[in-house]
């Protein structure tokens, strides 16, 4: 449960940092263009689950409180 939070905190932190980045013009040596995106796409990827395996900003670790929370309440039967 532990690594799917951490994964999940990852890809959003990925998608915050995507649109933190689309303001960035290109430089014109490196011309942008569709390979540019690409390349960048996989930037945000590494940074989020960079980000995350540090330690993040805490979303995992609520996600996985809350996921072992619900699986304990399922095993006990309190979710009839």
């Amino acid at each position: 449960m532990r690594k799917a939070a951490q994964e999940f905190e990852a890809l959003m932190l990925a998608q915050m940092f995507d649109h933190m980045f689309k303001g960035l013009e290109t430089n014109t040596l490196f011309g942008g263009g569709h390979a540019e995106s690409i390349y960048r796409s996989f930037l945000m990827q590494t940074i989020g689950e960079a980000v995350a395996e540090s330690g993040g900003i805490g979303i995992a670790e609520l996600i996985h409180r809350d996921m072992a929370r619900a699986y304990g309440a399922a095993n006990s039967g309190e979710w009839g």
